[in-house]
């Protein structure tokens, strides 16, 4: 099966992460061609995480505070709007991640399980 290339729009942190992701993917055997939607939200939400925190990043260099934390309408202190945008993003590519079997505790079930049907599969042909 011949994977699909990322969307053209992608940068190269996204390519590269849409490549690790569908290479771990065929390797435990559970990459289908249905999940590029999918692959593709999760690629866009971890591009938003990255960005926010860059913006974050460059900020933080000319005002350490001022980088995460904001003015509200009222004056009030508030979270700054990359902040909150880089925690959104990434918990919605967490649970894309886990969703999409990309998780070290998700590995490690469907392997554990692999293994769990290879021992039934030995003991019936024993």
């Amino acid at each position: 099966m011949t994977s699909p290339k990322p969307p053209a729009d992608f940068a190269a942190p996204e390519r590269a992460l849409w490549r690790r992701s569908i290479e771990a993917l065929e390797e435990l055997g559970i990459w289908q061609p249905v999940d590029v939607d999918a692959l593709e939200r999760y690629c866009r939400a971890s591009a938003m995480s990255r960005l926010a925190r860059e913006r974050i990043a460059k900020r933080a260099k000319a005002d350490p505070a001022g980088a995460f934390i904001a003015k509200g309408s009222m004056g009030q202190p508030v979270i700054a709007p990359d902040v909150e945008l880089e925690r959104r993003a990434r918990l919605d590519a967490n649970a894309l991640a886990r969703e999409l079997g990309l998780t070290a505790a998700i590995r490690k079930r469907l392997s554990a399980q692999s293994d769990d049907l290879d021992d039934m599969l030995a003991e019936m042909t024993r």
